[in-house]
Order: structure tokens, then C-alpha cells, then sequence
């Protein structure tokens, strides 16, 4: 007989199984996550940014960015909606020139995510 539970996912469906293991794990990562999937709490992810990008419109989380290919100026992470007219009262943090992963904790947004790539920078971000 299958076991199923709803365990306060995003799409609120609930988990149908057969396996207690399987079940198990999946509450222990909501409990951990509070609902998210991913590493860090991370549920999506976009790689290859160059240019200023929404990655989501609405309330989210910023949880990584990884500097690939490094740049000649800092970038920015800012809690807004669109690519242009952030201000410095939207800024979430600075993206350093360097190659490196820097971590964002799940810092929240509520109006959206926008990221603006430093001149010459590529960069691959984790947000949920």
C-alpha cells in the first residue's frame, strides 16, 4: 500500500511511495530546507549570465554565485524585478571581480532577483 504525505512542497502535491526510506529522506529535507530542494535550499539554478537577468519576478531567495570567468568590475545582486532602474536601496550585495563561489545564505528578496554581471564576467547562480 502506498504511503503518502504532503510535506509542504512548493507545488503542494503530495509525495506518493512505496518506500519508507524515500519517505523519510524527503522529510528530512523539508524539515532541513523548510519545503525547498537542492543544495543549500537551492531550487533552480541559471548558468552563463552575462548581461543584466531576472531570474525570478517575486519573492525568492539568492543562495550562490559562482564567478566563472572573472571581469574587470564588481557585479551585483539586486532584490528587483526588472534590468533596469535597480538603485542602491534594492542592492542585496556585491559580486567580487574574482573567479570563486560566493554564498548568498538564502539571503531573501521580495520584489524579485536581478543579477548584473561585472564588465567581463560570467556567472552561474543558485536561487530558489
Amino acid at each position: 500500500m502506498p504511503i503518502t504525505g504532503s510535506l509542504g512542497t512548493d507545488s503542494g502535491d503530495p509525495i506518493v511511495t512505496d518506500d519508507l526510506q524515500q519517505m523519510a529522506v524527503q522529510v528530512a529535507l523539508t524539515i532541513t530546507t523548510g519545503g525547498l530542494v537542492g543544495p543549500q535550499g537551492a531550487s533552480s539554478s541559471a548558468i552563463d549570465i552575462t548581461a543584466a537577468t531576472v531570474l525570478k519576478t517575486g519573492a525568492g531567495q539568492v543562495v550562490t554565485v559562482n564567478v566563472t570567468t572573472a571581469g574587470s568590475a564588481p557585479g551585483a545582486v539586486y532584490d528587483f524585478a526588472e534590468t533596469t532602474g535597480e538603485t542602491s536601496s534594492n542592492l542585496v550585495g556585491v559580486i567580487p571581480e574574482a573567479v570563486g563561489s560566493y554564498p548568498f545564505n538564502g539571503f531573501p528578496c521580495f520584489t524579485g532577483i536581478l543579477v548584473v554581471p561585472g564588465t567581463g564576467q560570467v556567472l552561474s547562480v543558485a536561487f530558489s
